[in-house]
């Protein structure tokens, strides 16, 4: 069996960075980030099509809070998914010519829809790639995504 790890000279397909996007541009939505900090948590290449250049944002909300009182479960996703699709979306396809994704997840480790999508895209790539069944790849890519969001809450409560 292949190993999952990164071999030698190469590195996961997820690389965390501080990803500013400068523009002067304007934009047609009212509610797209226009500071020329503006950034995504996430960068990767050749996720969704080959070459072209994947920008994530990561956002943990809390079901339980009081702004979510009358709502179901799967619309606090969509909300969550549409302001962050609101806030970078268009700037990142008219500015970088790329690819936006919002991962949301729920404070007790539920996920959303472009998120379950998001997962199944690199588990079908890094299954492929390192000719191994997909149950041992989403096991790794959970395990790596789990390890990675828990260090960054833990660099932000420092």
């Amino acid at each position: 069996m292949a190993s999952l790890g990164p071999r030698d000279g190469e590195y996961f397909c997820l690389l965390t960075q501080f990803n500013f996007i400068k523009c002067s541009k304007t934009f047609s939505l009212a509610s797209t980030n226009k500071s020329n900090e503006a950034r995504c948590d996430v960068s990767a290449r050749g996720l969704w099509n080959r070459g072209q250049k994947a920008y994530v944002d990561i956002k943990v909300f809390n079901p339980l809070s009081k702004i979510y009182h009358n709502k179901n479960v799967q619309a606090m996703y969509r909300t969550n998914e549409q302001t962050k699709k609101g806030s970078y979306n268009t700037r990142v396809l008219e500015v970088e010519n790329a690819t936006f994704t919002p991962l949301v997840f729920s404070c007790f480790g539920g996920q959303g829809f472009e998120c379950k999508r998001f997962y199944q895209r690199i588990n079908e790539k890094l299954s492929e790639k390192r000719d191994v069944p997909p149950s041992v790849s989403m096991k790794y890519i959970r395990t790596k995504i789990s390890f990675s969001l828990i260090r960054s809450a833990l660099l932000c409560l420092r």
